[in-house]
């Protein structure tokens, strides 16, 4: 009896939308606090750091990653450039496209427990091979985005003649 009275005391489990409810501010706060303006006034774009901003996306590095090292600018500032000149949006997505196969690399070297690269905790692993898969597919859909195959069928009115369906193979008659 002891045992129904606890089962019955027992709170039921919250359902997953709650708990992905609550986890939405803290969630927004990190992102805040990662792509926040940095205090001071905003750097100066200049081809070196450009091209370093590119080479690091083609290594695979995420951008946010990169605006947050106290040498670049900050994630708003490179959010504003990009806005600003479709070329350079153009050169980012590029980048990033490049980087995409650094990032198949390197998630071939954790599952392959590749020292160096593998944490040796399992789920952590393929925690990270995952998100390297969805960085992958995001930043290059052409390369290794799933594929979508579409079948188009066309419907076109026939008008037929009931005279001339006569015989074998016509009306069935």
């Amino acid at each position: 009896m002891k045992k129904c009275q606890q089962l019955q005391a027992k709170e039921p489990k919250p359902h997953t939308q709650t708990v992905m409810a609550e986890l939405v501010p803290t969630v927004t706060s990190l992102t805040e606090e990662a792509t926040r303006n940095r205090p001071g006034q905003p750097t100066k774009r200049n081809d070196a750091i450009l091209d370093t901003i590119c080479t690091r996306l083609e290594c695979g590095e995420a951008l946010v990653m990169i605006c947050n090292d106290p040498s670049m600018p900050g994630y708003q500032t490179v959010m504003q450039w990009k806005r600003e000149d479709p070329e350079l949006a153009a050169r980012f997505n590029a980048a990033r496209e490049e980087g995409t196969y650094a990032l198949d690399d390197v998630a071939e070297l954790i599952a392959r427990k590749v020292p160096g690269f593998a944490t040796g905790d399992f789920r952590y692993d393929d925690l990270l091979v995952s998100v390297l898969a969805q960085r992958k597919r995001y930043a290059n859909r052409k390369r290794f985005g799933d594929k979508v195959q579409m079948d188009v069928v066309q419907h076109q009115s026939v008008i037929i003649d009931w005279n001339t369906i006569e015989g074998e193979g016509g009306d069935g008659v």
